[in-house]
């Protein structure tokens, strides 16, 4: 008998195993000390669950008119699009990008939690839209919970009663991490063995167009969140946030939805699931590429402030011109100001506060805590050359 075929009692023993060891160590290196500041942060919070939790599965409804062949393609990028977002690669991407951290955590903790009970109501409703597919939301409820939630509060509450589990857990996050892939590894491969006689008779033009609109899912859910984030005008960091946990999805969440489906009205499983692969392996490459540019740009802008101030304090005034207060090193109130005039209009200093961020111990992260874009500012900041404070040293 197959791995993917054994059931007790309805129950998909080997996934229902795979999933909970995900969620277990989700749970037990879960550090849940910064979400209370995260929560400040309560407009994009409702903004991004709302995207995650319904407005991204209501492109479900534009998956299933899609005449793909077989039609189990359109009806894998529907489910895929229900599910909450990813566990631990958005978090990662979002602190990598310079993002809100903190803010990415609890989007991926509530979504994750709340998603049991809407991915199943999401499903039903649009599964079926175009089809006779008999998705039982209540049954689908009850396994999602004890293969999601009930080892994601036990992990937790492992490392919470637990003092040398909470103190020494950082050091095995590594394996950990492995382990955790692995499971998802052993999810694909499952869903892929079950599907290998009908997917070598496919045609490859078939094939290829689910994976293509697969990519495209993951730009509709980029556009459509990056256009909202901005309309709405959130702080940089947040809307970062925002961007990447609501345009991701939990492929294990839609592999346990799917497998639990009634082949006889919806059609070969591990076909379903091919689209959901490809949208979770492109969601990686493709964010980790727009987190790289937003880290370049900080960096860039970091990297131009550090030289403005080691120029200044050569002349011992940049106490005065970043401060207002008085000037250092003996120069006067009026030489000060008479050095400020000397300095283009596009160096003097910004009037926004700048501060570290550090998330989750990782490296300090530059950030500008304004509440609007930073890129006309940046791109002034990288216009202007050293050289332009030549006149003042000369002074």
């Amino acid at each position: 008998m197959c791995l993917h075929c054994l059931q007790v009692n309805g129950w998909k023993v080997v996934t229902t195993t795979n999933m909970a060891i995900i969620f277990f160590i989700f749970g037990i290196t879960l550090d849940t000390s910064e979400l209370m500041q995260a929560l400040k942060a309560w407009k994009a919070i409702l903004l991004g669950l709302s995207s995650i939790l319904v407005l991204t599965p209501l492109v479900g409804l534009i998956c299933m008119l899609l005449p793909f062949k077989p039609y189990e393609f359109s009806l894998g990028l529907a489910v895929m699009a229900c599910v909450p977002t990813s566990l631990s690669s958005g978090v990662t991407l979002v602190i990598q990008g310079y993002g809100n951290g903190a803010l990415a955590l609890l989007f991926t903790v509530s979504s994750n939690i709340i998603g049991i009970v809407t991915s199943p109501l999401a499903v039903k409703v649009v599964l079926g839209s175009r089809t006779d597919a008999k998705v039982n939301s209540l049954d689908l409820l009850v396994k999602l919970g004890v293969s999601i939630l009930m080892p994601l509060v036990v992990g937790k509450s492992l490392r919470e009663l637990v003092k040398p589990v909470r103190d020494n857990i950082c050091k095995y996050k590594a394996p950990l991490y492995l382990i955790n892939n692995l499971q998802i590894t052993l999810i694909v491969w499952q869903k892929l063995s079950s599907a290998r006689e009908v997917l070598v008779e496919q045609e490859a033009g078939g094939v290829l167009l689910a994976a293509f609109a697969a990519i495209l899912l993951h730009f509709v859910f980029l556009f459509v969140n990056v256009l909202v984030s901005w309309l709405l005008r959130f702080p940089e960091l947040e809307r970062k946030a925002i961007i990447i946990m609501a345009s991701q999805k939990n492929l294990p969440t839609a592999a346990v939805i799917i497998s639990y489906f009634d082949p006889e009205s919806v059609g070969n499983l591990g076909l379903m699931t091919i689209p959901c692969i490809v949208f979770y392996i492109m969601q990686l490459f493709i964010d980790s590429f727009v987190a790289n540019t937003w880290a370049s740009k900080y960096e860039r802008l970091s990297a131009i402030e550090t030289s403005y101030n080691e120029q200044l304090k050569q002349l011992g005034v940049a106490d005065k011109l970043f401060t207002g207060g008085a000037a250092a090193d003996g120069i006067g109130g009026d030489h000060g100001h008479a050095a400020a005039e000397l300095i283009p209009a596009g160096l003097q200093p910004s009037a926004q506060l700048t501060r570290r961020v550090s998330v989750s111990g990782r490296p300090d992260r530059f950030a500008r805590l304004n509440h609007g874009t930073d890129d006309d500012q940046i791109g002034l900041m990288e216009d202007v050359q050293l050289n332009d404070v030549n006149p003042l040293l000369e002074r």
